[in-house]
C-alpha cells in the first residue's frame, strides 16, 4: 500500500496508508519490555533478561465532511455520505489484516496491524466521525533455505561386521550347586 501524509495550515497531520485523517485528538505511543526475574533463597528476585515487546499506538481521531482546501476555501460534502464512508474505510483496514505504515506526529510506524477499532456515536457527533484506533507493530522474520549434500554411508549388509558367531546350545542339564564352602562353615561353627 502507498504511503500518505498531508499537510494542513502548514503543519504535518496524521495518516496511515491512503486515508487521512482531519484531526488527531489524542496520540499515545507505548513501548514495554519484559523483564524475567529468578527468585534467590535469602534475598531479591534476580533479574537477567529484558524482553522488548513491539511498539503499541493508540489514535483518537477525528474526520470531518468540511475541507479546507489547500489553496484556501471551504469544500463541504453531505455528512452522513462522509461519515459513512470513512467508517467503511477504516473498518475494512482493520478486517483487510494488512501491514500499514502510520504516520504520526512523533514517529513513522512500519509493519502496523490495526488490533482494534472503536466509535462512539452521540448527538454531540454525527456529522462527524470519531474513533480510536490502537495499532500493534509485528515482527517479520525472513525465511531462509539452504541446500545440503548428505553423504549416506552404504547399507550395513553390505559391510562385513567382525562377531563371533553365536550357536543355540538348547536345553541342558542343570547343575548342581557347589555347597562345600557351605558344608565347611557349618562345620566349623559346629553345627
Amino acid at each position: 500500500m502507498g504511503l500518505l501524509s498531508f499537510f494542513q495550515n502548514g503543519k504535518s497531520c496524521l495518516a496511515f496508508d491512503d486515508l487521512e485523517i482531519d484531526v488527531s485528538l489524542s496520540e499515545t505511543h507505548t513501548y514495554e519490555s519484559d523483564i524475567t526475574k529468578n527468585p534467590v533463597e535469602k534475598g531479591s528476585p534476580i533479574c537477567d533478561n529484558i524482553v522488548h515487546k513491539q511498539p503499541k499506538v493508540s489514535i483518537k481521531g477525528l474526520c470531518s465532511p468540511l475541507k479546507i482546501e489547500y489553496l484556501g476555501g471551504i469544500k463541504a460534502m453531505s455528512a452522513q455520505s462522509f461519515v459513512q464512508n470513512k467508517w467503511q474505510q477504516l473498518l475494512k483496514l482493520k478486517l483487510s489484516g494488512e501491514k500499514i505504515t502510520l504516520f504520526t506526529g512523533l514517529d513513522i510506524y512500519p509493519d502496523m496491524i490495526m488490533t482494534t477499532l472503536n466509535k462512539t456515536r452521540d448527538s454531540s457527533n454525527v456529522n462527524h466521525l470519531e474513533f480510536t484506533a490502537n495499532f500493534e507493530r509485528i515482527k517479520i522474520v525472513p525465511v531462509e533455505y539452504t541446500s545440503m549434500k548428505i553423504n549416506i554411508p552404504k547399507s550395513a549388509s553390505k559391510t562385513k561386521v567382525n562377531s563371533a558367531n553365536k550357536t543355540n546350545a538348547g536345553l541342558q542339564d542343570k547343575k548342581p550347586v557347589d555347597n562345600s564352602y557351605l558344608d565347611a562353615g557349618l562345620k566349623w561353627f559346629g553345627f
